[in-house]
C-alpha cells in the first residue's frame, strides 16, 4: 500500500492518504474534520475539491465528464495515485468551470514560487 500527501490549499493543510483510502475520508483522519460534504457516495458535489496536480482514481464519481475530472476531485469517492494538491470548497467553482481553470493556473503558478513549502 502506498501512502501519498495531499496538501489542500483552501485550509493550508496537508495530511497522509494511503491509496485504499479516499481523499475526504484521510482528511477526517486528519482532524480535518470541517471540509464540506453530504452524500459520501459521488452522486453530489458537496465535497468537491478543485484539483491543482497529482493523480486520484475517481472511477466512481461517473457523473463528471473527463474534462471535469482533469479539474477536479470529488473527495469523497477519490483515491490517491500521487501527491496531490488541492483547493477544497470548490463547488462554487465547479458550476463556473472558466473560473475554475483560471484558478487552477493560479494556484500552480504559486506553486512553482520559491516560497511554496510542499
Amino acid at each position: 500500500m502506498a501512502v501519498y500527501r495531499i496538501y489542500d490549499l483552501t485550509t493550508a493543510s496537508s495530511f497522509e492518504c494511503p491509496d485504499d483510502k479516499c481523499i475526504l475520508d484521510a482528511a477526517e483522519s486528519a482532524g480535518l474534520d470541517f471540509l464540506p460534504y453530504s452524500c459520501r457516495a459521488g452522486a453530489c458535489t458537496t465535497c468537491v475539491a478543485l484539483r491543482i496536480s497529482g493523480r486520484v482514481d475517481q472511477s466512481d464519481a461517473a457523473f463528471l465528464t473527463e474534462k471535469e475530472k482533469e479539474l477536479f476531485v470529488i473527495t469523497c469517492v477519490a483515491y490517491p495515485s500521487s501527491d496531490c494538491v488541492i483547493r477544497t470548497g470548490a463547488e462554487s467553482l465547479f458550476y463556473d468551470q472558466q473560473r475554475a481553470l483560471q484558478q487552477q493556473l493560479t494556484d500552480q503558478e504559486a506553486r512553482q514560487s520559491p516560497g511554496f513549502w510542499f
